[in-house]
């Protein structure tokens, strides 16, 4: 019943018994770990000297000589060490036109390398909301979320995460804690909002004016930040934050409806309340 490496799995069936690897990962099925492997893809090329150590490769080959493998190689044609993919698209960076996957091309894109389809920019400096840390730091101080112009797309709705008390300094939240969403917006944009799940928590009307929407989000239910212009940009962005314990967030979701000119851009401004009610504690009285 020896464990020499402390990692869980028992020496006679660890595949790496002097260093911990509780995953047991054996990418090239030798019964050796890759964490111990000198050959963790099999090539008989050792991981030291193996341009793709993690694709099978015996060849080396190496069509644009970048020192990195046509078997690993997101980008065989262009010689470049930059070998990312923050799309997942199976394009690395220095071939791929829109490294973030959000449809806005990287040489107009104020985040190139963080999905925003809304390009959201609140101090104009040309960085975007998503990507821009003195704009996340400022919102967290004011808890003032936009005060510029959006552009609205056709059939999707702008998705503007709602961060659930960013005051309180924790994943807890007081009891009977309440959100209140105050929406200045213009004639023919409807709003809600939505939890991760798609469940509305709060619904408002089309109605052109101030909207004050007030829910009660669950416990433990802190939203990372990102921006999307699109109804699939969930997925696709990137959080600049950890995401809840049980992953439960809240977004605004603004809507074009009849009216609105899909290709101009409209003044809304979101303004975040947190409301702890107060508790009074009567004296109790004898009879």
């Amino acid at each position: 019943c020896d464990d020499r490496d402390g990692d869980g799995v028992l020496d006679v069936r660890d595949n790496c018994v002097a260093v911990a690897n509780s995953n047991q990962r054996d990418r090239d099925y030798d019964n050796q770990g890759d964490i111990c492997d000198p050959d963790r893809d099999g090539d008989n090329v050792a991981n030291g000297t193996d341009n793709s150590p993690d694709d099978y490769n015996p060849s080396q080959a190496d069509t644009d000589g970048d020192g990195i493998g046509d078997a690993s190689d997101l980008c065989p044609s262009v010689n470049s060490t930059d070998n990312a993919d923050p799309d997942h698209d199976g394009r690395g960076n220095p071939c791929d036109t829109d490294d973030d996957g959000d449809g806005v091309l990287d040489g107009v894109d104020n985040c190139p390398l963080t999905a925003n389809t809304s390009q959201i920019d609140p101090d104009s400096d040309g960085v975007g909301f998503a990507c821009d840390p003195d704009e996340r730091h400022n919102f967290f101080n004011t808890a003032r979320l936009i005060d510029r112009n959006l552009f609205f797309l056709e059939n999707h709705p702008v998705i503007i995460p709602l961060p659930i008390c960013p005051r309180c300094g924790g994943p807890s939240l007081p009891l009977g804690y309440l959100e209140r969403v105050s929406v200045e917006l213009p004639a023919g944009v409807g709003l809600r909002i939505s939890d991760s799940s798609g469940q509305a928590a709060a619904v408002g009307i089309d109605n052109g004016a101030v909207q004050v929407l007030q829910f009660q989000p669950r416990p433990f239910a802190l939203t990372p930040f990102f921006v999307s212009g699109s109804a699939t940009g969930r997925q696709a962005a990137v959080p600049l934050g950890d995401p809840a314990a049980d992953g439960i967030r809240y977004y605004l979701e603004l809507y074009a409806g009849e009216g609105v000119d899909l290709n101009q851009t409209y003044a809304v401004t979101i303004t975040l309340e947190s409301l702890v009610p107060s508790t009074i504690y009567l004296p109790v009285v004898e009879r």
